[in-house]
């Protein structure tokens, strides 16, 4: 029989790994969250907890994105149908962290 730390243990892996699941199913759907003319221009680059990072292609998309970032966290949840991520970090198009 398994102690009692064994088996909590156990069952916080899986539900982290299963968060860790929904994050990225959330990630494939980031036309639909941010739209198609900013997905275009704009890339998941993938999560640390509960921050998604994004890439922006274009100076232009890196404004966008900072601007629209409450307002895409919000879809990309709703579409999740749970908080999934509660931040996002826009990357700039050089590699250089902004937003």
């Amino acid at each position: 029989m398994k102690r009692l730390d064994e088996f909590l243990k156990a069952v916080a892996q899986k539900l982290e790994l299963g968060l860790g699941l929904r994050r990225q199913e959330a990630l494939e759907r980031w036309e639909e969250a941010a739209g198609k003319e900013l997905a275009r221009l704009s890339a998941p680059e993938g999560f640390e907890g509960n921050v998604l990072k994004i890439r922006a292609l274009h100076p232009a998309a890196l404004m966008e994105l900072r601007m629209r970032q409450a307002e895409i966290l919000m879809r990309l949840n709703t579409l999740a149908e749970e908080t999934v991520f509660t931040e996002i970090r826009v990357l700039s198009p050089a590699g250089r962290r902004r937003g």
